[in-house]
């Protein structure tokens, strides 16, 4: 197993709503106007100004497709921290059509 020290606060530096519902829409809407191919780098850049926690609550507020697209656009690492912020059913839902290759490095 890997030692998980090093990367305990490795999403220090992004700044943490403490979401309100209307952070959390307002950050998912950001989120669907760049799940657009021709928008990915402005995605990324969203994506990793933002904290686990947050888009988590953001993902609330989207549609299977687009959590997708999301997961799609996250690290290993990211998706790993995304998903253990998420409740269960929320989770499951994400995680129906990923691949098992996928899911194992998540889970590692």
């Amino acid at each position: 197993m890997n030692d998980l020290r090093p990367q305990k606060n490795r999403f220090a530096n992004r700044r943490k709503l403490l979401s309100v519902q209307r952070d959390a829409k307002d950050l998912a809407q950001r989120i669907r106007e760049r799940l657009s191919p021709d928008k990915k780098k402005e995605l990324r850049v969203l994506l990793d100004e933002q904290h686990p926690a947050d888009l988590a609550d953001a993902i609330l507020f989207m549609k299977s497709p687009e959590e997708a697209l999301v997961l799609d656009n996250l690290s290993i690492e990211e998706a790993a921290e995304l998903l253990d912020e998420v409740d269960a059913d929320t989770r499951k839902e994400m995680l129906k059509d990923a691949t098992p290759e996928w899911l194992a490095e998540v889970i590692e």
